[in-house]
C-alpha cells in the first residue's frame, strides 16, 4: 500500500535567470526575445551511484554566432557550488554514470567520450563520420549503446563518409523524394537513418545493431537515449522503431524490438499492438520487458522473448500523456510526463509492480521535464527539474511503503 512520507525533493531548476525571481510590480514587465535568449536551460539531472555527486546540463544561447551551446557541471547531493565537468573548457552533454560509478561517458564535439568520475582522463572513443549522441551503459559495464547517422546501403563508415561527401560537394540541391514520408515538420529526409550501436569503454568493437535498416533507432522527431535498454545481463538491446515501410507516413504505430549485442537479426516483440510502443525497460530477472503505451496511459509487460503480454495492461497515467523514459527502481516503474500532451498534468508517476498500486507526484500548475526520467538515489531521493523557472518543492512525494 502506498505510505505518503516527507522527502527532501531535489528540484533541478530549468530556467536559471534574474527573471524567475519574483519582481516588485513596479518592475514588472513583457518578456523580450532578449530576455528569453540570455536564459540559461538547466536539464537532464544524472545522479552517481552512490547518491553524493548530481551531474546535469546547461544550455545557454549565443544570438550573435546564431548558436547554442551545452556545458555539464558537477554539484554535491550534500550543496555547495557547482563545477563545471569534466573541465572548464570542454563543452560536455549527455554525462552518464557507468555502473560502478568509476567513469562517465558524454557527448562532446558530437563524439562519445570516457572520463574518470572526476572528470580526469578524458578521451574519444568514437570517431564515425557522422557522430555520436544518446550514451546508454550496460548494466554489467562492458559496453555501451549509442546512435548514430547512417545510409543504410553502406556497410562502413568509410562509405557513410563517402556518401555524405558527395552529397555536400553536389552542384545539385534540389531535394529528390521518393517515399511519402519525405519530410516530418520542418526536417528534410536526407536519406540517412539513426542506427543504434554499441562500442567497448576502450572505443573498440564498434557495432552497428541494425545495419541495413531503413528506419530509425530510435524514432524522430523526439527520440533519444530513452528509446533503447540493455537486458540485465547486457547479452540483448531492446528500442523502439516504426518499419512500417509505406505507411509510415500515416501511422503512429511503433514497436518494441530486440537485438543480440552480439549481432544478428532484430525481432518485433509488440507486432500485435497496434500502438505507440516505446521506452522498454527489463525486469531484474531479464525475462521481461515492460514499455508505456501512451494512447491508453497503460503498462504492458510482454515476455522478451516471445512478446507474449504476461498481464492485463496496467493502468499508470492519464491517457494520451508524453512518457518519457522508464526508470526501475528497488522494483517500482517511474516516469514524468511532458508537454501537457492530451490535456494532462505533467508529473512523476510511479508504479509499484509488487502491488500494482500507482502514485504520482508534481507542482502545483508547473512542469516536469527531463528526457531521461528522474533520477534516484539509493535512500529514495528524487531529483527532477521543472520547466517554469524557481520552484519552493512541497517537501513532499509519495512512493511504495517499505521503501523508504
Amino acid at each position: 500500500m502506498f505510505t505518503q512520507i516527507i522527502r527532501r525533493a531535489a528540484v533541478l531548476v530549468l530556467v536559471a535567470s534574474p527573471l524567475a525571481l519574483p519582481l516588485p510590480a513596479q518592475q514588472t514587465r513583457a518578456i523580450t526575445f532578449e530576455d528569453f535568449s540570455a536564459m540559461r536551460g538547466v536539464s537532464d539531472p544524472q545522479l552517481s551511484p552512490d547518491g553524493k555527486t548530481v551531474l546535469y546540463a546547461v544550455r545557454t544561447t549565443d544570438v550573435a554566432a546564431n548558436k547554442r551551446a551545452t556545458r555539464t557541471f558537477a554539484v554535491s547531493t550534500a550543496g555547495g557550488a557547482p563545477r563545471a565537468w569534466p573541465d572548464d573548457r570542454t563543452g560536455a552533454a549527455e554525462a552518464r554514470w557507468s555502473p560502478d560509478g568509476a567513469k562517465v561517458a558524454f557527448t562532446s564535439g558530437g563524439q562519445l567520450w570516457i572520463a574518470d568520475a572526476s572528470g580526469a582522463n578524458a578521451r574519444a572513443i568514437t570517431s564515425l563520420s557522422s557522430g555520436a549522441s544518446g550514451p546508454v551503459w550496460s548494466p554489467t559495464g562492458d559496453r555501451l549503446a549509442f546512435t548514430s547517422g547512417v545510409y543504410p546501403s553502406c556497410a562502413d563508415d568509410a562509405c557513410n563518409a563517402a556518401k555524405a561527401k558527395t552529397a555536400s560537394e553536389s552542384k545539385v540541391k534540389a531535394h529528390v523524394a521518393d517515399q511519402l514520408m519525405y519530410r516530418h515538420w520542418n526536417a528534410w529526409d536526407d536519406a540517412t537513418r539513426s542506427h543504434v550501436f554499441v562500442v567497448k569503454p576502450d572505443g573498440g568493437d564498434v557495432r552497428d545493431l541494425v545495419p541495413g535498416a531503413t528506419y530509425d533507432v530510435p524514432p524522430g522527431p523526439f527520440g533519444g537515449s530513452e528509446g533503447y535498454a540493455f537486458s540485465p545481463d547486457g547479452k540483448e538491446l531492446a528500442f523502439t522503431a516504426k518499419a512500417q515501410g509505406r505507411a509510415d507516413a500515416w501511422t503512429t504505430d511503433l514497436n518494441i524490438y530486440t537485438v543480440s549485442v552480439a549481432g544478428g537479426t532484430a525481432a518485433p516483440v509488440t507486432a500485435a499492438n497496434k500502438g505507440a510502443d516505446q521506452n522498454p525497460v527489463y525486469t531484474p530477472d531479464g525475462k521481461y520487458i515492460i514499455y508505456a503505451a501512451s494512447w491508453d496511459g497503460r503498462l504492458h509487460k510482454v515476455d522478451a522473448g516471445t512478446g507474449e503480454e504476461m498481464v492485463p495492461p496496467m493502468k499508470f497515467m492519464p491517457a494520451n500523456g508524453k512518457p518519457y523514459a522508464l526508470n526501475l527502481w528497488n522494483n517500482s516503474i517511474y516516469t514524468n510526463t511532458a508537454q501537457g500532451c492530451g490535456g494532462n498534468p505533467n508529473n512523476v508517476y510511479i508504479y509499484d509492480l509488487a502491488t500494482n498500486k500507482v502514485g504520482s507526484w508534481g507542482p502545483a500548475g508547473g512542469g516536469m521535464w527531463g528526457r531521461s526520467g528522474p533520477a534516484i538515489s539509493k535512500d529514495g531521493v528524487l531529483y527532477t527539474g521543472t520547466g517554469d523557472g524557481r520552484w519552493d518543492p512541497e517537501e513532499f512525494l509519495v512512493v511504495p511503503s517499505g521503501q523508504q
